[in-house]
């Protein structure tokens, strides 16, 4: 059975609250999975543990959320600089390959450079 991530980037507005900007369902790259919340995991990945949602994600994520909710798992959420870490984790053991699109998530974060920003993310089995 396989896992796949399903994340949300989202940007914080004036306010205080958090804005929907995307939907993220990224390729399966075990080894970014287990980067980025020691989700299939051997052990050869420096790993961020899972940091729980968000108590004040946006309407839209919390929405795709509860459609996942009793599937979901292993849920966080990382910043920009976060999630470059876990890229480079990802890519270090001999032979790695992680897809593109994690480095155009990263680029799609970067380029909110005047405002917080925050992928939101779980796994599903």
């Amino acid at each position: 059975m396989g896992c796949d991530i399903h994340g949300h980037v989202e940007t914080r507005r004036r306010n205080g609250s958090w804005c929907h900007s995307m939907s993220f369902d990224g390729s399966r790259e075990y080894n970014m999975f287990a980067a980025l919340a020691n989700v299939r995991n051997n052990g050869s990945i420096k790993a961020f543990e899972p940091k729980g949602l968000p108590d004040d994600i946006s309407y839209k994520t919390k929405e795709d959320y509860e459609l996942w909710r009793y599937d979901a798992h292993s849920h966080s959420w990382v910043t920009p600089d976060e999630l470059e870490t876990a890229i480079k984790e990802a890519r270090k053991p001999l032979g790695s390959y992680i897809n593109e699109d994690y480095d155009a998530l990263l680029a799609y974060m970067r380029a909110f450079e005047t405002e917080e920003v925050r992928f939101v993310f779980w796994f599903d089995n």
